[in-house]
């Protein structure tokens, strides 16, 4: 079993590597940016939860909040390093050239995590897809569903402190612009976080992320900070 759930991670790794690599090399747009965001979970069983999560980011560039998002999922743990999730996610956005726009998304993925030592590495493969505002040029107006490959390690250092480190692509399934590269978006995060108690957690992090946007790509700076806690 151990051995099995090693390979799924690894064979993640290599496939994350290799997209990760195809960096858009065009100069763009540049962009540094605040998001926060607070979580809660509640325990349905012992394998099966609730969560919501609301965040907000804003610009340095615009006076007032640039894109909230308010997520509801639901949670199983199929094996000890196998999980899956389900949500609807709500989105607003303030949209530079038409004013706010709404959007409504669906995903779906699954996440497998091994833990050695102090380290513990996961890969999540993600399914999304979601409709926009008709008046809205927004990248999901007709439906398009979008892959994603997250792969992040934790590093448990101390008592109730942890580092974390990730890197995602995203990937639109089907045809895309002929402006697109392959990989649709990057990111990058590097993380703290600290157990406040058994049910809570706070976060800061900072994020570095590259987008395929209007034939040319912007880049975004982040400084990031969260509150997680478990009613249940």
């Amino acid at each position: 079993m151990m051995n099995r759930r090693f390979w799924c991670v690894a064979a993640s790794l290599l496939f994350a590597t290799q997209s990760f690599t195809q960096e858009e090399r065009t100069i763009g747009r540049e962009d540094f940016a605040i998001w926060a965001y607070y979580e809660f979970d509640y325990r349905l069983k012992k394998n099966t939860w609730l969560h919501y999560k609301n965040q907000y980011r804003l610009n340095e560039n615009v006076s007032r909040f640039d894109y909230s998002f308010f997520d509801v999922g639901l949670n199983q743990n199929i094996a000890p390093w196998l999980r899956v999730t389900g949500a609807y996610v709500f989105n607003i956005k303030n949209h530079w050239r038409d004013g706010v726009l709404y959007r409504h998304q669906l995903y779906a993925n699954a996440k497998v995590h091994h833990r050695f030592g102090n380290f513990r590495i996961r890969s999540r493969n993600q399914i999304q897809t979601g409709v926009e505002d008709i008046f809205g040029p927004g990248e999901n107006t007709r439906g398009a569903f979008f892959y994603r490959q997250k792969l992040s390690l934790r590093w448990y250092f101390a008592k109730n402190w942890r580092v974390t480190g990730s890197g995602e692509a995203y990937f639109r399934l089907g045809a895309r612009p002929t402006w697109e590269s392959q990989v649709y978006r990057q990111r990058y995060i590097l993380g703290l976080q600290h157990k406040l108690s058994p049910k809570e957690r706070l976060e800061v992090y900072y994020l570095y992320q590259s987008q395929i946007r209007q034939r040319r790509p912007d880049f975004i700076y982040v400084l990031g900070m969260g509150y997680t806690r478990s009613i249940r």
